[in-house]
């Protein structure tokens, strides 16, 4: 019973997981070298109903067989967004020329929802 319990927790769980991924979308970006380092340069738009605040943005690196390399992590600009406004943010790392791929993620806490 204990582990039915559990795993119906989980599924919810995932579920809003992905709802509330689809409130905060990825759109134009770019990824160059520059001076040794490694740039990542985007766009991340509010879809939502609701204002969104304290915006980050992970980025993790693979290398070509998808292996995890690292990660970094920064803030949005600017990192609250009301519905349908868009922030950008760039992160960049020593240049690597293991890196093949990269996973974009972002968290962020609801405007009044302490």
């Amino acid at each position: 019973m204990k582990k039915t319990v559990l795993m119906v927790g989980l599924f919810f769980f995932i579920l809003a997981s992905l709802a509330f991924a689809a409130d905060l979308t990825f759109t134009e970006g770019n990824n160059f070298t520059e001076n040794g380092s490694f740039i990542v340069l985007g766009f991340v738009k509010n879809t939502s109903t609701y204002t969104m605040k304290d915006i980050t943005i992970t980025i993790r690196y693979y290398d070509k067989d998808g292996k995890f390399l690292r990660f970094a992590t920064t803030s949005a600009n600017p990192s609250t967004l009301s519905p349908g406004e868009e922030a950008s943010y760039k992160v960049g790392i020593p240049e690597s020329k293991q890196i093949a791929s990269i996973k974009k993620t972002a968290k962020w806490a609801v405007q009044g929802g302490e």
